[in-house]
Parts: C-alpha cells; sequence; structure tokens
C-alpha cells in the first residue's frame, strides 16, 4: 500500500487532485487508516493510468466520473472512447468554422472598411396581385430547401420575384413563415394555397449585399417609421430581386432585396 504523497509520486496526480477525485468518487484509496490517511494500491494505480488517459482525452470530470462508475471491460473503454472521438471531430468541425469566419471577417476588414449602406425609404401603394404561397414553420436558413417546392407546384405560371411572408413580430428560433412567387393566374394545387394580396399602402426599402446585414435595413426601416409616426404590421415581406441560383451562390455583395412592411391606416 502506498501513502497519499508516495502514490501521488507514482501517479503524476498531484496530492490535490488525489483528495479532489476521493471527495467526487472518482478514486477512492482502497483503505483508510484510523487517523483518517489514505493507502493506495496497485489497482488503484490502474484506476489512475485510466484517469490521466480520459483527462488526455479531453473528458470532462463529470464524465471522467460517468466512465469510472462501470467495471470497466476492455470493449466497454472502447465504445467511451468511440463515443468522445465523435464529439471531438463535432467540435473541431464547429471551430474551424468559426475560424473561417473569423478570416473571412479580418480579410473583409483589411481590403476595405465596413461600408454603412445608405437605405432609401419610400412609402408605396401596392397593387393588387395573385400569388402562390407555401407555408411552413422553420428559419431563413431553411427557405432554401422549399423553394425548389415552390415552383415545382407553380411551374411556368409565375410572374415575378419570389418572396418570403414573415408573420411573427419578433424573432424565435423557429417562426410561422411562407414562400411565395406572384402569379399570372389561379389554378389549382394540394401543396400551395393560391390566393390574393390586397391593395395597400407599405414602407419599402432595398438591400444590396448578402442576407448576413439584411438586419441593417430592418433598423433603419424600423427607425424610419418610429421618427416619421408609421405603425407597420404584418407580415414582413422579403423581395429577392437577385440572389443566389439554383447551381450557384454567384457574389452576395450583389444580391438585392426588396423589404416591404404594411402600414396601419
Amino acid at each position: 500500500m502506498y501513502t497519499i504523497g508516495e502514490f501521488s509520486k507514482i501517479s503524476k496526480l498531484t496530492a490535490k487532485a488525489l483528495r479532489y477525485y476521493d471527495q467526487e468518487g472518482i478514486l477512492t484509496p482502497s483503505e483508510r487508516g484510523g487517523n483518517g490517511y489514505r493507502y493506495y494500491s496497485n489497482e488503484d494505480l490502474a484506476k489512475a493510468e485510466l484517469i490521466l488517459l480520459l483527462k488526455q482525452f479531453d473528458f470532462s470530470i463529470a464524465e471522467i466520473k460517468e466512465v469510472m462508475a462501470h467495471e470497466l471491460e476492455e470493449e466497454d473503454l472502447a465504445a467511451f472512447l468511440a463515443e468522445k472521438r465523435t464529439q471531438l471531430a463535432e467540435k473541431i468541425a464547429r471551430q474551424k468554422a468559426l475560424i473561417q469566419q473569423m478570416d473571412d471577417l479580418l480579410k473583409h476588414t483589411e481590403t476595405r472598411e465596413r461600408r454603412q449602406m445608405d437605405y432609401r425609404m419610400s412609402v408605396e401603394t401596392l397593387p393588387a396581385e395573385k400569388v402562390a404561397l407555401l407555408y411552413f414553420e422553420g428559419t431563413f436558413k431553411e427557405i432554401g430547401k422549399y423553394t425548389g417546392q415552390l415552383f415545382q407546384e407553380v411551374k411556368g405560371r409565375g410572374s415575378g420575384a419570389p418572396f418570403c411572408l414573415y408573420f411573427d413580430e419578433e424573432v424565435n428560433e423557429t417562426g410561422k413563415m411562407a414562400l411565395g412567387v406572384p402569379i399570372k393566374k389561379i389554378f389549382d394545387s394540394d401543396a400551395l394555397k393560391i390566393t390574393n394580396f390586397p391593395t395597400g399602402r407599405a414602407l419599402c426599402t432595398t438591400h444590396v449585399g448578402s442576407y448576413e446585414r439584411l438586419n441593417e435595413a430592418y433598423k433603419a426601416l424600423i427607425d424610419y417609421a418610429k421618427a416619421n409616426e408609421l405603425t407597420l404590421e404584418t407580415p414582413w415581406r422579403e423581395v429577392y430581386l437577385k440572389g443566389p441560383g439554383k447551381f450557384f451562390k454567384g457574389n452576395p455583395d450583389s444580391y438585392q432585396t426588396k423589404i416591404i412592411v404594411p402600414i396601419k391606416e
């Protein structure tokens, strides 16, 4: 049997760590003397080596505790390591994506100053028009997967740029929205809602650039509405005048998105 000092030298774990592992039930000494001293065995040394291995593989204390609670066979340990490997691979992928975003931002900052767009506002009277709508619950990033379904149903009956309607006044993780397109005439469809947009007044502006900066257009529009005492209503509409194609994304800096928000009369 080894005292805590001796075991510390042998196991490469500090006495402080050993006391903590004992307190957490991760590595309990095989014996405890009448004076409260801890005594460790060769079996405890094997556990200590496993703890060091798990720490090396980025296991958290909680994860180590869960692993050490099992009577581990070789196959059991392999299963834990395989699962941890998957988690680490996913973490690395997320970190690589973050690094790429940082690199893109730094490159953008180095090559040119971030320009502030001058948004021009207009109050327009929108004409009545026939539209085909595909309703769904989701996020902005999911719009692309519904675009093909919309145009497959509409086929050659579209008569304008596609748009998205947002029915929620605030941004949520998922929200009620509809992807739509103006149409030449009414037709039957089980997947789409075919309806008429009535005429009405709306506050409009056009954003030129990537979708990631659309929030700047919304800020300018909301600020204008407040300054001019206009009450905005839903649904808010984004009309994609120029955007990614079916096969190529193109240049996001040249995307054109018209924002249309109804005004309460």
